[in-house]
């Protein structure tokens, strides 16, 4: 299982590491990384949603996804462990998910590359959120 969950995104992986560290990492390599699930892991994705060991799977990737969310949210002076860390982090994480790139991409039928752009945007929009709450309650304070 633990070799299993670093199939997909090898090409990604190798040239920007095993996950982003800042949101700055993560614009240039979402669409790279969605573009190479959706051309050549897509059947493993969806059987990863369908599946209890999928499920598994996704679980033990979230530890170092979770490392790496708390490292680019800390580089924007988000603090991780605030409820408004916590809140952004849990969507972040399911926006960037391979999940999310299912939905986007089978559902709403959009190419690869206009939803990550789209997630993209809206990662933008919930840091920028999360920053103005955290500021204005410093400024409360």
């Amino acid at each position: 299982l633990d070799a299993a969950s670093l199939v997909g995104g090898e090409s990604s992986r190798e040239e920007f590491g095993d996950r982003p560290t800042s949101f700055a990492e993560l614009t240039d390599l979402l669409p790279a990384y969605w573009h190479e699930i959706s051309t050549q892991h897509l059947g493993l994705a969806r059987s990863q949603w369908a599946s209890p060991v999928g499920r598994d799977l996704r679980r033990r990737r979230w530890e170092g996804k979770r490392i790496a969310t708390h490292a680019a949210m800390t580089g924007h002076g988000i603090d991780p462990h605030s409820t408004e860390g916590r809140r952004l982090e849990a969507v972040t994480d399911v926006l960037t998910s391979s999940t999310a790139l299912l939905e986007l991409h089978d559902k709403a039928g959009l190419p690869v590359d206009e939803a990550a752009g789209f997630v993209l945007w809206a990662v933008d929009q919930l840091v920028a959120a999360t920053k103005r709450t955290q500021n204005q309650q410093q400024g409360g304070r």
